[in-house]
Parts: structure tokens; C-alpha cells; sequence
């Protein structure tokens, strides 16, 4: 079975598509099973067939759900540090943007409400609670394109270097200088892993570390 089929049947009963609509988009996604441009279920077969729009999807999908549905995402700009918590791998995999964060939480849009890998992911990633929004996909995509750009992630890959640099600069000390440099390749995993904690602590607004 395929893993849209229940909200394939919520939609015929709430009249977004017909039984026959369903069975044709099944048969042509049958055929193109496998192919590089083959859609990944009935739904975007739907939608990329016209049949569904975008929109009526993340309606239909949010409503299920009783979540908001969040459109006009070509006029929003996410932060450069708000896009750190979410590497550019899983937002394209999951269909999914990260808004804005605060210490304790991350908002996101995400095409598919229901992928609880993509969002449960997510909350284990960052240690933050997950506050889902639907939009359509078709908007995620260019958002993911446009926010996750060279200069965005060069822009952030700058700021993690500088933040790293400065701690690294108020922690050493001038007489260990010639130890650390001698046991770099023993100490490196350690110190790559302290300074991964601090980073994502200085990204959540923690005033200090124990």
C-alpha cells in the first residue's frame, strides 16, 4: 500500500479529487516507477499532473492536522543563524525551512506535516521543541534554493569559523602553545566536540556552560 493512500481517500471524501483521478494518476506513477523524475507518491502525482494544486494539498494536508498554513514564502528571509540549526541535506530530504528560533524552540514550514522523521529529526538535532507550519511545496522548494544559497552558507560557515576563533583565542593558554600543538592529532575529536558544544550553545542564547 502506498503510504498516502489514507489521505488519498480523505481527499476523494471530501471531494478534492475523484476515484478516477486516484486510479489514473496510480497507473501512469506505476509506469514511471524508477525513473530520475518518477514523483514519490499519488500526491505529487496529483499535483504535478494539475489535477491537485500545490496550495490545496498544504490546505488539505494542514487541516488534518489543525495547523496553519503559511504562504507568500518568496517574501520571507530567515536569519543566517536560524538556518545553522538545520543543515542544507535535511531540508532539501524533508521538504522543510527553518523560520526563526528562540531558546527554546524552532519554527519550520514543512510540505508534509506527517513525515515525523523529518521533524522528530530535527528535535533531536537541535534539543529544541519543533513548531510546524504547512506550506506548499512547490514554495518550500524555491525557499530552499534561495535561503540555503552559496552566500548564505558561506555567510554562516564565516560566523561559526569567527565565534570558534574567539573562543579558542580567550581560552588558550600562551605557555601550553608548544603541548597542544604536539598532541593535536590525539586531542582533535576532543576539541572539535567541546567547540561544538559551545557553538550551539552560543546559537541558543546560553550564558554559560556545565
Amino acid at each position: 500500500m502506498n503510504p498516502d493512500d489514507d489521505l488519498i481517500q480523505l481527499a476523494i471524501t471530501r471531494g478534492l479529487v475523484s476515484s478516477g483521478d486516484v486510479a489514473g494518476a496510480r497507473a501512469r506513477l506505476e509506469t514511471k516507477r524508477g525513473a530520475k523524475d518518477s514523483p514519490s507518491g499519488l500526491l505529487e502525482a496529483l499535483q504535478d499532473e494539475g489535477t491537485l494544486t500545490a496550495r490545496q494539498v498544504a490546505e488539505f494536508l494542514a487541516s488534518e492536522l489543525d495547523l496553519a498554513v503559511m504562504t507568500g514564502l518568496a517574501d520571507v528571509h530567515v536569519p543566517v543563524e536560524t538556518l545553522q540549526f538545520v543543515p542544507r541535506a535535511h531540508a532539501v530530504r524533508h521538504g522543510l525551512l527553518p523560520l526563526a528560533h528562540d531558546r527554546w524552540s524552532l519554527r519550520i514550514a514543512i510540505g508534509d506535516p506527517f513525515d515525523i522523521d523529518g521533524i522528530d529529526g530535527l528535535h533531536h538535532l537541535t534539543g529544541l521543541d519543533v513548531e510546524t507550519t504547512v506550506a506548499p511545496v512547490d514554495e518550500l522548494r524555491a525557499a530552499i534554493d534561495r535561503s540555503y544559497g552559496h552566500e548564505v552558507v558561506a555567510a554562516a560557515e564565516s560566523s561559526a569559523d569567527e565565534d570558534r576563533f574567539a573562543v579558542d583565542s580567550a581560552g588558550a593558554d600562551p605557555d601550553s602553545a608548544g603541548e597542544i600543538e604536539g598532541n593535536g592529532a590525539a586531542d582533535a575529536p576532543i576539541i572539535a566536540l567541546v567547540q561544538s558544544i559551545i557553538q550551539k550553545a552560543v546559537l541558543r542564547g546560553a550564558s554559560d556552560i556545565h
